[in-house]
C-alpha cells in the first residue's frame, strides 16, 4: 500500500445518540416511580413535602434574582449620578460654604451635559448631595469631593430621599 494509512471514520448519528439518551432517561424515571410506589404512605408523603419545598424554594430564588436584577439599574444610575456630580463640581470649582452639602439636581446635570436626560432620570426624580472635605492641611485648600445620590422612581426610592432633600 504505497505507505499511506487509511483512516476509516464512523459517521456519528445524532438521532440515534439522543434516542439512546431518551430511552435511558425513561428507564430511570420508570425505576424511580416503581421504587416510589413501593414505599409506605408515610415516606411517600415525606418525599412529596420535600419536592414541594424544593419547588417553592426554586421559585423564590428565581423571583429574588430577577428582583435584584431589576434594582441593579437603579444602583448603577445612583453611582453614575454621583460620579457626574463630582465631575460637575470639580469642573466648576464649586464648594458649598461652611462644609454644607451642595445639592445638584439631575436637571442641572442634564442642562450642563453631564448626564443624558433620556436615561432613567426622565422617569425618576433625582438629586445629588456633594460634599467637599478638606485634608488636615487646610491652608492649601486641598481635599476631596464625596457625593450621595438620591433617586425617586415608581419601583425604587433611595432610602432617605425625602429627608435629605432639604
Amino acid at each position: 500500500m504505497n505507505g499511506k494509512k487509511v483512516v476509516v471514520t464512523k459517521k456519528f448519528n445524532i438521532k440515534k445518540f439522543f434516542k439512546k439518551i431518551v430511552n435511558k432517561v425513561k428507564k430511570i424515571v420508570v425505576l424511580i416511580i416503581d421504587k416510589y410506589k413501593s414505599l409506605d404512605k408515610l415516606y411517600q408523603t415525606i418525599i412529596k413535602a420535600w419536592i414541594i419545598l424544593l419547588f417553592v424554594l426554586c421559585i423564590f430564588l428565581i423571583v429574588l434574582s430577577t428582583k435584584s436584577k431589576d434594582l441593579s439599574s437603579y444602583y448603577e444610575w445612583e453611582d453614575y449620578l454621583e460620579a457626574q456630580a463630582i465631575l460637575y463640581a470639580k469642573d466648576n470649582d464649586i464648594v458649598a460654604p461652611g462644609n454644607k452639602p451642595l445639592i445638584i439636581s439631575d436637571d442641572a446635570l442634564a442642562i450642563e451635559n453631564y448626564i443624558d436626560k433620556d436615561a432613567p432620570s426622565n422617569t425618576c426624580l433625582s438629586y445629588v448631595k456633594v460634599y467637599f472635605s478638606y485634608d488636615n492641611d487646610s491652608e492649601t485648600g486641598a481635599g476631596e469631593y464625596k457625593s450621595e445620590a438620591y433617586i425617586n422612581c415608581k419601583k425604587y426610592t433611595t432610602l432617605g430621599y425625602s429627608e435629605n432633600k432639604k
